[in-house]
């Protein structure tokens, strides 16, 4: 479901998803309800765990609830892994439905919903299709006709059209490119506050006249003509993908960036997501020598352990030289590669021990199949549960203290019988089984399921010369009791 909620906020729908909303603390049913209450459809994912849970059956119904008092569809459903007689068995009256497949393409999937949920995308996409055709065919005849010039084409859905023209060769201020104008009135003043702040100004067609330039393309003087100045900064929030280009591992989908500050020497850029622990701030300095700061940021209570996990593995890289690249999802800007990160000391540290808990939590969330999300203190019974899972899972030793009283029963290991039977004490590697053990472990809130375990550790047996003389003599089915004492580190092992 998560590359589905992605997929569908890169069309630029307002997704609410548990994963990108939830928080620490956050309440459950109120966020749900909040969700429930602010969105116009419902995009309800009918699997076998679907079936079983609480929680998406409430919702189903509260979004029935709506469909119904609302005469009009909301709910979208999508079959996983389950058959429409299996659903029927359940929901007869949703089974009626016409319903999507998660078996298709990904974004085959999402045009289907959105031809529903928002089909102007669709128009729109495909009118920008045809607008970048044609400024293809315009780019390549500009370029020969101005070989010293550069030319980008872009189209927003805000903006319309917008051409930007850059000199490729080094100029002097005898043949540098020229604008000239004549500012009127309330222009005058945006003019100078432009050289004082540098703050980008705009001016209308009866602020200005007199306009002329001798660069290509450049637009002449008409009524109702804006003209804008200053540093290029985006008015709209841009979705972008960012990944290290020779760690393809780390990539992030979908992040947005956006500009945080402006000023006249330098502005600032920030690329972040709220579901996501990984923030980039790009400071870029407006000075001949273009030179650009780049440092990463993160936080790690409230995200699940394997993003968190993934965000210390592009920190790792970007900080050992790994060069970034942030490529706009719309395609509607060049990709950007960053300069390297010079040190970790514009980057901040990560503790090991920090690093150690999510390593381990994003190992449990792989191997276990959870979820689980990182809080910023652990009690003293997630420290002893992370510790047993690690030498589960690792065979991690521990020095727990396996001494103690156990019984035995004749006939249930033959190896043991044989060796009581001649000698009073012996030395063997026991394994000694959880008792009471619930069928989950709990770490930070969530239950992990796993199979039962135990403690596996070298150990002396002793018997006393009666009990051993009573022991071979007996029937199979016999108990008599060992003094077991640990002699050696032991490790946490799953039952057999």
């Amino acid at each position: 479901m998560e590359p589905l909620a992605t997929e569908l906020r890169k069309w630029g729908l307002n997704v609410w998803f548990d994963r990108f909303e939830l928080r620490v603390g956050d309440s459950l049913r109120e966020s749900i309800e909040r969700g429930l209450a602010t969105s116009r459809y419902g995009i309800v994912v009918y699997s076998p765990a679907f079936l079983k849970k609480k929680w998406p059956r409430k919702e189903l119904n509260g979004l029935f609830s709506r469909e119904i008092s609302g005469n009009r569809k909301r709910i979208l459903p999508i079959l996983h892994n389950l058959s429409i007689a299996e659903l029927r068995k359940s929901y007869p009256i949703q089974a009626d439905r016409y319903s999507l497949s998660s078996k298709v393409p990904l974004d085959e999937l999402c045009r289907e919903l959105i031809r529903v949920i928002k089909p102007e995308l669709l128009e729109l996409q495909e009118l920008e299709r045809r607008s970048f055709d044609s400024a293809e065919v315009f780019l390549k005849t500009a370029g020969t006709k101005y070989p010293n010039y550069e030319f980008s084409v872009y189209v927003a859905n805000s903006s319309g059209k917008r051409i930007e023209i850059r000199s490729k060769v080094p100029v002097t201020s005898e043949d540098a490119p020229t604008i000239n104008l004549r500012f009127l009135g309330e222009g005058v003043r945006k003019a100078m506050e432009l050289l004082r702040t540098g703050k980008a100004q705009s001016w209308s067609s009866s602020e200005f006249t007199h306009l002329s330039s001798d660069i290509p393309f450049f637009p002449g003087p008409q009524e109702g003509m804006l003209l804008s100045a200053g540093p290029p900064v985006d008015p709209d929030p841009r979705a972008v993908r960012i990944e290290i280009e020779d760690a393809p591992e780390t990539r992030f989908e979908l992040m947005t960036m956006s500009v945080v500050r402006r000023g006249s020497e330098e502005g600032e850029l920030r690329i972040a997501d709220d579901s996501q622990p990984l923030s980039i701030s790009l400071v870029n300095q407006f000075a001949e020598n273009a030179e650009i700061n780049i440092s990463l940021s993160w936080r790690i209570s409230g995200f699940q352990a394997g993003k968190c996990q993934r965000m210390l593995s592009f920190v790792d890289a970007a900080l050992a030289g790994g060069r970034i690249k942030v490529t706009d999802l719309k395609g509607e800007r060049p990709t950007i590669t960053l300069p390297p990160i010079e040190g970790p000391a514009k980057s901040g540290s990560l503790d090991p021990n920090t690093r150690k808990l999510i390593a381990l939590c994003a190992e449990i969330e792989e191997r276990l199949k959870c979820t689980i999300i990182m809080r910023k203190n652990l009690t003293e019974d997630d420290i002893e549960n992370l510790e047993i899972l690690d030498s589960l899972l690792n065979g991690t030793e521990s020095d727990r203290d396996a001494s103690g009283t156990m019984s035995l029963t004749k006939g249930q290991y033959q190896q043991i019988d044989d060796h009581i039977c001649q000698s009073t004490a012996l030395a063997l590697r026991m394994f000694l089984p959880v008792a009471n053990f619930s069928g989950y472990f709990e770490v930070m809130g969530t239950r992990i399921k796993a199979p039962e375990w135990g403690y596996s550790a070298p150990c002396d047996v002793a018997v006393s010369e009666n009990e051993r003389r009573a022991f071979c003599e007996a029937k199979p089915g016999y108990a008599t009791k060992m003094r077991v004492k640990s002699v050696g580190s032991g490790r946490f092992a799953w039952k057999a």
